[in-house]
């Protein structure tokens, strides 16, 4: 019996999926385009939204990278992990970008702070002989505050909010899905099980070394996930690229995947 885990170099992938690598490495490309013309703008008059944004895209731009090296070179499995955070970001995004202050963009930084809070509450429970002096416990401490004095200022439940709850805001109900399925590779989940180990007519199989995928949807899905964020880029510091985003989603699209969000059209600069 042939081993259900086809062994393959990173050649023999891309060989086996030319369109979908092109893909992926041309909207990655086309993105730094767009990102180098930030180049030389100081940060300090930016709003709220715009830094938040701009942060996503850029560290979106990275995992995307990393994501391709992953799913190109054997590793599909560990790729799915990238795909949850590259959809997470693209949620995050268009939920901020909704509103046209910067209630949303401030809430869901110190929302974020808040969680590492809850964390070092834990640490200091759990783990009091913990050694604590590479954690940065002021700043903590400091954005807890913020976050108590924020919420009693909004009023609303911005601040605890699920993703799925952002998600379903931001019109992203289906992109959701990929999220809630990379979970299972986050947390190593027995829903995985087979993705590593597979037992068949006596012989059991491992997965430990770069195999050929059975389909490539994760580097279609992180493609239209960079770019629903370069949308939201592009507009809120008005760029005017819509054609290139448009035509680069266009061709992302072309097989099944999750619903677009409603198209932004960028502002006039």
């Amino acid at each position: 019996m042939a081993t259900p885990f086809a062994p393959a170099t990173a050649t023999a992938i891309q060989s086996a999926f030319p369109s979908e690598y092109q893909l992926l490495n041309r909207t990655i490309e086309s993105l730094h385009g767009l990102l180098e013309k930030l180049d030389g703008i100081p940060m300090e008059g930016m709003t709220r939204v715009q830094f938040v944004v701009l942060f996503q895209f850029v560290k979106a731009l990275k995992t995307g990278q990393a994501l391709n090296v992953l799913f190109f070179g054997g590793y599909g499995e560990d790729a799915e992990i990238l795909l949850r955070v590259l959809v997470e970001q693209a949620i995050v995004v268009r939920w901020v970008h909704q509103d046209d202050s910067d209630d949303r963009a401030r809430a869901y930084a110190l929302f974020l702070s808040e969680k590492q809070y809850g964390r070092l509450a834990l640490m200091r429970e759990l783990l009091p002989s913990a050694d604590l002096s590479r954690v940065p416990v002021a700043e903590i401490e400091q954005r807890h505050r913020e976050y108590e004095r924020l919420g009693k200022e909004m009023k609303w439940r911005t601040l605890t909010k699920s993703l799925a709850e952002l998600a379903a805001s931001a019109g992203m109900q289906n992109s959701y899905l990929f999220y809630f399925y990379g979970t299972d590779f986050v947390h190593s989940n027995p829903t995985t099980e087979a993705s590593y180990v597979r037992t068949a007519d006596g012989a059991t199989w491992f997965n430990s070394t770069p195999t050929m995928p059975d389909v490539a949807l994760s580097p279609l899905i992180a493609a239209q996930h960079l770019l629903f964020i370069a949308d939201v880029f592009n507009d809120v510091f008005g760029f005017q690229a819509n054609d290139m985003l448009r035509t680069l989603m266009n061709e992302a699209t072309r097989v099944p995947g999750p619903a677009e969000p409603p198209p932004i059209e960028a502002k006039e600069s």
